[in-house]
């Protein structure tokens, strides 16, 4: 057991953050994929989910700044604890609503917890692992982020087309209450706090620990997840609206895809720790360039099958690209530094579902993927100068 734990790189306070992210994500899954149906069924337009993506995106980037500044102020533990009220509120709110605009404001609050406690787990994974563990550690953490969106959405689907969307919907909302009751119970029983150094980092400071390669990665990372949020609430409707499947259907490909995600984590986390993690990294950016195009041409469901693998294997290096992330930002800064990094993404991509919804309006979804596919041919390219500088000036670029 030691040798496996040591394998996949798991220590006390990795396993217990896992954990705790696993119940909250379990929850979320049974019921997210399915929110812009659900603000379409009670009574919401297109417009309105591209406003409900565009201000997840929004507030998004102050929870980034939000969750960094508290972890590198009171730790991880205590923050995580705090987080977890977020979106508890969230869902009593949700509950106690009623019509479309109400459960979008709800929905804003329950969407709270990933770009929260993302800081945290870098602070964790930094501190508990040495570099050579880290992309291993973020393989796990990746396959344990999305089991929930492999079971989730599977039992989600069948519920939704048993009872209906909007009954369905609300009955997976109690099932994930529950489940953030447990998520804070490990937090406070399990995950413990490192010793940490005198003094916290200002924003500043955060920002200044961002070396030349990290701000040319953040470009590419902009440009991609444009390709990505400007199409993403929309593949629900896409499936379910304009080609008529089920929520079951639509389920089974989210499961699928997830599925996809979670067979390639080890054995990629394995290879990047050994090899090119950029090399992963540059996979990523093409298969996020392919997935639209797959999907313009997606009309039947083997071929729906067929994009939604590709919308899994586009995660193929996302563990190499946490673990350069963490890796090149110094400890004394990580946590404030990781949520700056993140947080001024989401503040540069939020009104991509504000344009993707326009699209879709005055155009049609066809045109939606196709832009969305261009935009990550543009990422690409994005990245591979970040990458040519990287290999060009990698003795003076690389921290100590």
């Amino acid at each position: 057991m030691k040798r496996l734990a040591s394998f996949l790189a798991l220590t006390p306070q990795t396993s217990a953050l896992l954990l705790a992210i696993l119940f909250v994500g379990i929850g979320e899954e049974l019921w997210l994929p399915f929110v812009p149906k659900y603000i379409r069924a009670s009574g919401g337009t297109i417009a309105l989910v591209g406003l409900y993506a565009a201000g997840i995106n929004l507030l998004e980037g102050f929870y980034f700044f939000m969750g960094g500044a508290l972890v590198d102020r009171i730790g991880a533990r205590r923050s995580m604890a705090l987080f977890a009220c977020v979106p508890l509120a969230g869902y009593a709110a949700f509950l106690s609503g009623s019509g479309p605009a109400a459960a979008v404001v709800a929905i804003l609050a329950i969407a709270a917890w990933e770009p929260l406690v993302t800081p945290a787990t870098f602070d964790v994974v930094g501190r508990a692992l040495k570099e050579s563990k880290r992309t291993m550690a973020f393989a796990v953490q990746s396959i344990q982020k999305r089991l929930p969106r492999i079971i989730g959405p599977a039992i989600g689907g069948v519920v939704l087309t048993t009872v209906g969307v909007v009954e369905g919907t609300r009955a997976c909302l109690w099932v994930a209450i529950g489940l953030v009751g447990l998520s804070l119970a490990v937090q406070l029983v399990v995950l413990r706090d490192p010793p940490r150094a005198a003094g916290t980092a200002s924003l500043r400071e955060a920002l200044r620990a961002m070396d030349p390669f990290l701000k040319r990665l953040l470009v590419a990372e902009v440009l991609v997840r444009w390709c990505d949020w400007l199409l993403r609430e929309f593949v629900v409707l896409y499936v379910l609206d304009v080609l008529f499947h089920s929520p079951k259907d639509y389920g089974f490909l989210r499961s699928f895809m997830m599925g996809v995600s979670l067979v390639i984590y080890l054995p990629i986390g394995w290879l990047a720790d050994r090899t090119n993690p950029p090399a992963f990294v540059r996979l990523t950016f093409l298969l996020f360039a392919a997935f639209p195009l797959v999907l313009s041409f997606s009309t039947t469901m083997p071929m729906l099958v067929l994009a939604f693998a590709v919308w899994g294997l586009r995660e193929i290096g996302e563990p190499a690209r946490k673990a350069i992330i963490t890796s090149r930002f110094p400890e004394n800064v990580r946590a404030r530094a990781v949520g700056a990094y993140w947080g001024i993404r989401a503040f540069l991509i939020w009104p991509a579902p504000i344009v993707g919804a326009w699209v879709w309006t005055h155009r049609d979804p066809v045109f939606l993927m196709r832009l969305a596919a261009a935009l990550g041919a543009a990422a690409l390219v994005a990245f591979l100068a970040a990458e040519r500088w990287m290999v060009r000036n990698a003795p003076a670029a690389v921290k100590a």
